[in-house]
């Protein structure tokens, strides 16, 4: 019994990035947006985009369900990408020192453009 004790001692010293991981989740708000008519203040908008720190997977939790996003990280930011089934484009970008989140929709409808920009705050909780 000791013998195992100490095996997972060493397993934990030796491979402390593993015990450490978590999952986070970003629960975001937005207060307005911004399109091609203007500056417009909506607070109804909001997500929430879980993200694992090891296999660097995250999914946005919205009205429609979960959907699997791509992550790219930066210098004091984290973006995620998602790519519709029609082919729009959502991007969220998220600055992690202060948790102010952009969210760009780049859609079409009736083969017209229908650009917006969402801007907010997110919370985050490990």
């Amino acid at each position: 019994m000791n013998y195992i004790f100490l095996v997972l001692v060493g397993v934990i010293l030796l491979f402390p990035q593993y015990v450490e991981a978590s999952a986070i989740t970003y629960d975001c708000r937005f207060s307005g947006y911004s399109s091609p008519e203007g500056l417009v203040s909506d607070d109804g908008f909001k997500f929430k985009i879980t993200y694992d720190d090891i296999s660097n997977e995250a999914f946005v939790v919205g009205n429609l369900g979960l959907e699997p996003v791509n992550v790219v990280k930066g210098n004091n930011q984290i973006s995620f990408v998602e790519a519709t089934s029609t082919g729009n484009v959502m991007i969220t970008t998220i600055i992690l020192s202060s948790f102010e989140v952009v969210h760009s929709r780049h859609s079409m409808v009736l083969d017209k453009f229908i650009p917006t920009q969402y801007y907010g705050e997110c919370r985050a909780d490990s």
